[in-house]
């Protein structure tokens, strides 16, 4: 796990289209990032209480 915290820009933020085929690219980068999760990190509850 990455020690370093970097805080992300919503205005410097580049959005690019994804013109594969069914969106292949999106759904592998997608899924890369979700096979380094570890299940608590999935079942995070991100609701406020109240």
């Amino acid at each position: 796990m990455e020690d370093d915290i970097q805080v992300l820009q919503p205005e410097e933020t580049q959005i690019i289209h994804d013109s594969s085929l069914g969106y292949a690219h999106s759904l592998l980068f997608r899924e890369a990032h979700l096979k380094q999760m570890t299940p608590d990190e999935l079942c995070m509850d991100t609701k406020t209480p109240g």
